[in-house]
């Protein structure tokens, strides 16, 4: 009895980790409804300058710099370095669901609690762009990049209990983007909320 109760309540635990990730990552993407501003050197983007928020209304960087997790999604997309998923193109290995998977830790050392952070120690943060329905190799950037899907998925395992909450987002290209000036404006929404899928195993009663 005293395992099952155990596994329950790490369950309840792992769920709860999860989710709360999930929806954290989605307010930081997300930005209040504000999109980012990018700037480019050449054709990559510039390594030496943050991405701030972007604001609309005076149309020039804000002040609030982009999070960690944000920041990398944005920095890699549309590069050589981080290959998109296309299930079309599945035979390609450059391009399988197992190439363009990024796999991330999450760093536990900022929780307080000592229960819930070994829980977050086994929390990973899965995804990967998909191409749009344009060509990839399409110059027109607003065209190539508008509607890119990003798929997240955050998953907590801890023995036999596990928690998995899958997300899809969508890049939505600023019209008050100007590459050819090394200036794209990027902002996302969810177009997939997902659900929270969880598993125990039951244990024999004692």
């Amino acid at each position: 009895m005293y395992k099952s109760s155990l596994g329950y309540k790490n369950q309840e635990q792992c769920q709860l980790l999860a989710v709360s990730l999930s929806e954290e990552i989605r307010e930081e993407l997300e930005n209040d409804g504000n999109s980012w501003y990018i700037t480019f050197d050449g054709s990559m983007i510039d390594k030496r300058t943050p991405i701030y928020s972007y604001d609309s209304k005076n149309k020039k960087p804000g002040t609030k710099q982009a999070p960690e997790l944000v920041d990398f999604i944005m920095r890699n997309m549309w590069t050589n370095g981080w290959p998109y998923y296309d299930e079309e193109e599945e035979g390609d290995r450059n391009h399988s669901k197992k190439a363009a998977t990024r796999e991330l830790q999450l760093d536990t050392g900022a929780i307080a609690d000592e229960s819930f952070r070994k829980l977050a120690g086994d929390i990973t943060v899965e995804m990967y762009w998909g191409s749009t329905s344009e060509k990839v190799t399409e110059t027109d950037s607003e065209k190539k990049k508008n509607g890119t899907p990003l798929v997240i998925t955050v998953k907590c395992k801890v023995g036999k209990q596990s928690s998995t909450i899958t997300r899809t987002y969508e890049l939505a290209y600023s019209a008050d983007s100007k590459p050819e000036d090394g200036k794209e404006i990027w902002g996302w929404f969810m177009t997939n909320p997902g659900e929270e899928r969880g598993s125990l195993e039951d244990e024999e009663s004692e």
